[in-house]
């Protein structure tokens, strides 16, 4: 690629897994931006967003390097913001409403808040809305105040779209209709499919029940009355069974007809298909929709009010200033010359409509694989990723397939062309481009005949030890885990046994002891007459007193302990850790807290003492993480570090967005990895071992609040009957 090939102004590319999509995605970024250099004689300022921070980091690097060895024409332009913002989704949205959010009535200079504070604002909303009309109280003969929250906070999101409405019994009679047509289709096509497999009477007799239930399906009814001739069919005739001479149907079309047989019976017995409990449903969610239109701006004016934002506020807000707002949105479109999306197939529908507005006509270049598509529980779906292709497509953009592996081995790949179309039509094989591994096999699957997990985790770490007893790096083995609680325990045995093992969970930064000391010497500075902080912290190695010292220094104290300690510092001039926390104590209102914390965990050899036993820097990167928050909420105008302290941490910019997870190691340890699937996103490891897989899939038996995006409806749960069980709707059944 060079720049005189001629460049597509909008290219779709869809890349597979290992097919080069960052190295393409690098050339595209620079040789685009040389080109617009010689036409316009000036950088395109451009905007390159991806879906995590760690990706932007690494994008950034690549970037540096390729110009380094190959383009250093394009340094000036990959190292200036000015021209090349590469940033995550939530970061062009922060940067959209800090322009143009006046629009709305948002102040630039806006904070991010954490949940709890939000979760705050949330009961205080509700509970005066409750006080004051007597409606909105009669809710809580259905619910308390928790499950109404919960049902609240779900449908905040759909809030935003401003085209939602509860389902009313008219509307659940319709989508009950759809699902009995889609049933009928389906059992006429099993029927024809069959009749090549099995003969005779029984299957003949068989056949003419299944017609007639498609027939009682196809018929026009009201819902009500569809379901008692359902229930007059239904179970008249039973299967044939299998035997010698008769081996039935194929188990993939005896599987599709137990399922819409059994699907037949759900909507004859299930409650959430009574019409009786939709019209008993249908005022509750009437009156729920004036209240929670109310709840929602109300938290809205709140937010306004304090300048304060959630992180899902991002994209919410902006979704309502392009709507309402349409120049700012072409002004902050008119601010950019060309777009590069990466990891497309990440994009929920909401983010898409606010990009589209974004991008508008202008050049971009949009990449991703719907195949590594994680992130539904986040709003993300493949079809979000074949609905823009199509579109782009019939707009003449050009459309561009990567589909060459030059990562994974040629056995490994020919399984995965093998295998996954089995599960989706939309899988796309992709071509090996890695000669296959001498070894006979590159997965070994092991059974443990054993229910005790002990006996599952010895197996695994004999394994490991092999492999380091062979001289494998122990960062080349990573172990995967579904869930934290899962990579605990493995951690756990691990670590016991005497394996060099870092854990990347995503939920610990504020447990771990560096950081308990950190927060616990903030909070003697900011209030040194706590006397449980105070005495805690004067037995915490940092200030080596025992707890006879600590008895004698207080004595009979009848003041607060501070007093007492103070004067024993004051007459004890050689005792240099009391001597820096006094003179820390007098330098506070001088110099601020930010600066005095920052000396003193210095002085007291906090930093020191983590980088000797913990070389990699993880610890000490966790201390500069912490002491960069601390400055920037006593910069930040209502920044509260008590807050930080009781809440475990209080956000005030939008970096700190995701701020319970461990800072980056400088250097990267020499040690077993464990993470969740999800963390591991992205990242390469030579040795994957993947514990516990007989564990069943937890699967989802109900929701409480749920929405149909294509219907643009939502229900939630009612209480019924006397033990107020509470019942979904079709809603529910269709979207679980």
């Amino acid at each position: 690629m060079s720049i005189s090939e001629p460049q597509p102004i909008r290219q779709f590319v869809r890349a597979g897994a290992g097919a080069g999509k960052t190295w393409n995605l690098t050339r595209q970024v620079v040789y685009r931006a040389l080109s617009y250099y010689e036409k316009e004689g000036e950088w395109p300022k451009t905007v390159m967003t991806t879906f995590t921070r760690k990706a932007t980091q690494e994008l950034k690097e690549r970037l540096l390097t390729f110009c380094l060895k190959e383009e250093p024409r394009a340094l000036e332009f990959v190292q200036s913001s000015s021209y090349l913002m590469i940033t995550t989704m939530h970061g062009l949205f922060d940067s959209f409403l800090r322009r143009y959010g006046s629009g709305m009535g948002l102040a630039s200079q806006y904070m991010i808040v954490d949940s709890q504070k939000a979760d705050f604002w949330r009961k205080r909303t509700v509970k005066e809305l409750l006080l004051t009309n007597k409606e909105y109280a009669s809710l809580l003969s259905s619910y308390d105040v928790r499950r109404l929250l919960e049902v609240l906070k779900t449908y905040e999101d759909v809030y935003w779209y401003n085209e939602y409405s509860c389902a009313q019994s008219s509307q659940l009679q319709d989508l009950c209709r759809s699902l009995t047509k889609e049933l009928s289709k389906s059992l006429g096509r099993i029927v024809s499919q069959s009749s090549s497999y099995v003969e005779g009477e029984k299957w003949e007799e068989y056949f003419l029940y299944i017609n007639e239930l498609k027939s009682v399906l196809l018929e026009d009814l009201s819902w009500g009355d569809c379901q008692k001739s359902l229930g007059k069919v239904i179970g008249r005739v039973t299967k044939p069974r299998k035997s010698k001479n008769n081996p039935g149907l194929p188990s993939n079309l005896d599987d599709e007809l137990k399922k819409s047989i059994d699907q037949i019976k759900s909507l004859i017995n299930d409650p959430e298909y009574k019409i009786e409990n939709w019209n008993k449903a249908e005022s509750v969610f009437l009156k729920f929709s004036r209240f929670a239109d109310d709840y929602m701006k109300n938290l809205y004016k709140t937010k306004m009010t304090e300048a304060s934002l959630e992180a899902n506020d991002l994209e919410n807000f902006s979704l309502k200033l392009v709507k309402e707002n349409v120049e700012a949105s072409s002004k902050f479109c008119n601010d950019w010359d060309m777009w590069f999306i990466d990891e497309f197939q990440d994009t929920s529908p909401k983010q898409i409509e606010i990009i589209d507005r974004f991008v508008g006509k202008k050049p971009c270049y949009i990449v991703g694989d719907p195949q590594q598509s994680i992130y539904l529980f986040r709003g993300s779906r493949s079809e979000v990723f074949f609905k823009k292709q199509e579109q782009m497509k019939s707009d003449g953009d050009e459309i561009t397939q990567l589909q060459s592996n030059y990562r994974s081995q040629a056995k490994l790949l020919d399984f995965i062309n093998d295998f996954f179309p089995f599960l989706s039509s939309q899988f796309n094989v992709m071509d090996a481009q890695v000669k296959a591994s001498e070894k006979k096999s590159s997965v070994i699957v092991s059974k443990v005949e054993a229910n005790d997990e002990d006996i599952e985790i010895n197996h695994i770490m004999s394994q490991m030890k092999s492999l380091l007893d062979e001289g494998v790096s122990p960062k080349d083995i990573c172990l995967l885990g579904r869930t934290n609680s899962a990579l605990d325990k493995m951690q756990k045995s691990l670590m016991k046994a005497g394996f060099p093992v870092i854990s990347h969970s995503s939920s610990n930064y504020y447990s771990r002891r560096e950081i308990i000391d950190a927060l616990s010497l903030l909070q003697l500075l900011i209030n040194p007459w706590d006397d449980v902080n105070l005495v805690t912290w004067m037995r915490s190695p940092w200030m080596a007193l025992n707890d006879e010292e600590i008895v004698g220094i207080l004595g009979d104290c009848e003041e607060k302990y501070w007093v007492a300690f103070k004067e024993y510092f004051s007459n004890n001039k050689d005792y240099e850790p009391g001597q820096l926390l006094l003179k820390a104590m007098h330098e506070k209102n001088e110099w601020g807290l930010g600066w005095v914390l920052r000396k003193l965990l210095v002085s007291l050899g906090f930093v020191e003492y983590s980088f000797k036993i913990d070389s990699t820097g993880r610890r000490e990167a966790n201390l500069w993480k912490f002491l960069n928050m601390v400055e920037k909420v006593t910069r930040e105008p209502g920044g509260s570090l008590l807050r930080l302290i009781e809440e475990g941490g209080f956000t005030s910019s939008l970096d700190d967005v995701g701020q319970n997870t461990d800072a980056s190691s400088p250097v990267e340890p020499d040690k077993i990895n464990l993470m969740t699937v999800h963390a591991s996103k992205g990242l390469q490891f030579k040795y994957v071992f993947i514990p516990f897989m007989n564990k069943k899939m937890r699967k989802t038996s109900h929701a409480n609040f749920c929405s149909l995006e294509d219907k643009k409806l939502f229900s939630f749960r009612v209480p019924f009957g006397e033990h107020d069980q509470f019942i979904g709707t079709p809603v529910e059944k269709m979207y679980l």
